[in-house]
């Protein structure tokens, strides 16, 4: 349905694995057809706003309310999320992380250990129009790198 918000009911669960520890993660996203992924939460055609946030490891759907801000919309190019380094102070609130007064999702994702695990959600905003009527892909790739990376 056009012009609607979808939240992905169970999330996905993301596992650090590895041989160093201080793991980062990026996020990036990659359109498959038609619509492309917005950049501003300007709803406008073909122009699906797809939003991630990464949290606890635990089965309670966060609000589609509590994913929001153009900050937490994935785009084509890779981005760190958690704070900003030098500004890790365990609080969250940083790109596609819950601020730690969302309970139960939020969950620190800067520096974390092997084994760690993390649950990615994501919200999905319909456009308003569409030129398409045929079904839309979307890829979505998070990688991890080194905490001396961020």
């Amino acid at each position: 349905d056009l012009n609607t918000t979808y939240l992905l009911g169970t999330g996905v669960l993301l596992t650090v694995t590895g041989n160093f520890s201080n793991q980062e993660l990026t996020l990036e996203a990659a359109k498959q057809n038609t619509w492309n992924l917005d950049t501003d939460e300007t709803a406008s055609a073909d122009d699906l706003r797809l939003y991630a946030m990464i949290g606890a490891n635990q089965g309670t759907p966060p609000a589609a309310g509590d994913i929001t801000t153009a900050g937490n919309l994935l785009t084509t190019s890779a981005v760190f999320a958690g704070q900003a380094a030098g500004a890790e102070d365990g609080s969250g609130g940083g790109t596609y992380e819950f601020t730690s007064g969302i309970s139960p999702q939020y969950q620190d994702v800067d520096g974390m250990a092997v084994n760690t695990t993390r649950r990615l959600w994501l919200r999905a905003d319909t456009p308003l129009t569409t030129t398409s009527d045929d079904q839309q892909a979307f890829t979505i790739t998070v990688t991890a790198y080194s905490g001396t990376n961020n």
